[in-house]
């Protein structure tokens, strides 16, 4: 009976890890960010991607420092002045998957995500998580 529950635990394991490998093929890969969100609401900008197919942006907020929640939207750089081209994510906390479909007009363009606290306040407020321009 050992020997069969050995068998089963093994593959059990080779099917999750084959699985969740897959996965991570889909879509364009993540691009990593952290940081900390300036006071009184000012926005920077969290990271780059090129938009290659024009249908929507991902953000995934791993953090957000204390009680504090935050807002996302997404511009084209390749403009000048640079253009939001995405409606505005708000209030983004732990574990969000912030959705953005863009517009049209930054297909093959690098755009950029940017990122600021969402109540006014004095602190700056840590913040990481992952962005693609490509889902």
């Amino acid at each position: 009976m050992n020997n069969k529950l050995r068998f089963l635990t093994v593959i059990s394991l080779v099917a999750v890890l084959t699985l969740s490998t897959v996965t991570v093929f889909a879509g364009t890969s993540w691009n990593s960010f952290a940081g900390v969100l300036p006071s009184m609401q000012q926005w920077i900008e969290l990271t780059t991607d090129t938009n290659l197919n024009n249908t929507y942006a991902q953000a995934q907020i791993l953090s957000v420092g204390g009680e504090y929640k935050m807002n996302m939207n997404v511009y084209d750089k390749n403009v000048s002045p640079e253009k939001q081209v995405s409606a505005t994510y708000l209030d983004a906390t732990d574990g969000t998957l912030a959705e953005f479909n863009l517009d049209s007009s930054s297909l093959n363009h690098t755009v950029g995500l940017r990122g600021w606290a969402a109540r006014w306040s004095i602190y700056e407020v840590e913040y990481s998580g992952q962005f693609r321009a490509d889902q």
